[in-house]
C-alpha cells in the first residue's frame, strides 16, 4: 500500500493518523508494507515562492508554475501552500490548488508505524546531484545531514 503526494499530511491529529495506519496494517498480507512520502528541510518551514517552467516531453509548456509556501506554525506544525499558474499574456490563476498540511517528522511517523503494529520501518533518502538538487534516486539510511530541502520515503513493514 502506498499513499503519495503527501496526502496523509491532510490528517492533522496524531490519533487519526494512528487509526489510519492501524487500518492499513490490518488490511496488509503478512509480507505487506505501507509507503509514505515526506519532504522537509529548513526551507520547508519558511514562506517562499518557487517558480519553475514545466517541461513536457522536451517542450516547455506555455505557463509558469509557482509553488508558494505561505505559512508554517511551529507549535502545531501546520503549513499552508498554494499552487499558481502564470501565463505569457499576463493572466494568472492564483491558488489553483491549496493545501493545509501537518508537517509530520520522520521520527513521529516511525513511532506511529511502531504503535500501529508494524515490525520495522525503513527511511529511504533522496540523493542529490552536483548542484544540490534531488536526483530521484533513493537509498536506505539511518543518519543524514539536514539540508534546505529533502525528500524521503518511510516504509512501514508488516
Amino acid at each position: 500500500m502506498a499513499t503519495f503526494n503527501f496526502s496523509y499530511c491532510l490528517i492533522h491529529e496524531r490519533k487519526r493518523l494512528l487509526k489510519y495506519l492501524k487500518e492499513v496494517h490490518a488490511s496488509l498480507n503478512e509480507k505487506g508494507m505501507m509507503i509514505l512520502d515526506l519532504f522537509g528541510g529548513s526551507e520547508s518551514e519558511t514562506p517562499e515562492v518557487q517558480e519553475r517552467d514545466i517541461d513536457n516531453n522536451d517542450q516547455i509548456l506555455p505557463f509558469v508554475f509557482e509553488f508558494e509556501r505561505k505559512s508554517f506554525n511551529p507549535i502545531t506544525r501546520i503549513s499552508n501552500y498554494g499552487i499558481h499558474f502564470k501565463y505569457p499574456d499576463g493572466t494568472e490563476l492564483m491558488d489553483a490548488f491549496t493545501y493545509e498540511f501537518r508537517m509530520w517528522s520522520i521520527t513521529e511517523l516511525r513511532d506511529l508505524f511502531e504503535e500501529a503494529g508494524y515490525s520495522n520501518s525503513v527511511v529511504y533518502w533522496e540523493d542529490f546531484d552536483e548542484e544540490g538538487f534531488g536526483n530521484g534516486s533513493f537509498y536506505p539510511t539511518e543518519s543524514e545531514e539536514n539540508s534546505l530541502n529533502w525528500n524521503s520515503y518511510i516504509v512501514g513493514i508488516k
